[in-house]
């Protein structure tokens, strides 16, 4: 089992919702600015009210989008160059959280939505870098390393150091 797999499992203990989603985890060839993705699909299909139409000849379309529940999450191989391992774990875990924050928000639902649809929503607002925080703190804690007070602070610290390696 790879240490993407093995460091995936140890974050989704803190995400319960996700147990009935297969997520797999892989290193990947990612552009530099990229230090994760995740990759899910949404389908679309339109529902149409069959005998009002045939009865009064109006056709109420419904058009709905849904999600499948598997997702692949790739992580930059560059991520793979950082040493000491524990560093790495830690980055990489950032990096998982990261995405599996958005598999729980259903971000992919809502970007395959026309553009017109989803223009007014945001992803990456203070409230998910708080979220993601939080649930950073539940993984170290669980690892018995101490909490880091400061949001802020981690996610400057993760992009220094993959800074480092992703060139």
């Amino acid at each position: 089992m790879s240490e993407v797999i093995e460091w995936l499992f140890e974050c989704r203990k803190v995400f319960p919702k996700l147990d009935k989603f297969a997520i797999e985890g892989t290193y990947a060839s990612l552009s530099y600015k990229l230090l994760g993705r995740m990759k899910g699909t949404a389908v679309s299909f339109t529902d149409i009210d069959a005998a009002r139409l045939l009865l009064e000849g109006i056709a109420d379309k419904k058009r709905s989008i849904k999600s499948e529940n598997k997702f692949q999450i790739e992580v930059n191989q560059n991520l793979q160059k950082i040493e000491p391992p524990e560093l790495r774990k830690q980055v990489v875990q950032h990096v998982l959280l990261h995405e599996l924050m958005h598999i729980d928000y259903q971000d992919h639902v809502v970007s395959a939505k026309s553009y017109s649809r989803r223009k007014r929503k945001k992803f990456h607002t203070k409230e998910f870098e708080e979220k993601i925080h939080e649930k950073y703190n539940q993984i170290r804690k669980t690892q018995g390393l101490p909490e880091i007070p400061d949001a802020e602070n981690v996610h400057l610290a993760v992009n220094k150091i993959a800074s480092k390696f992703l060139k």
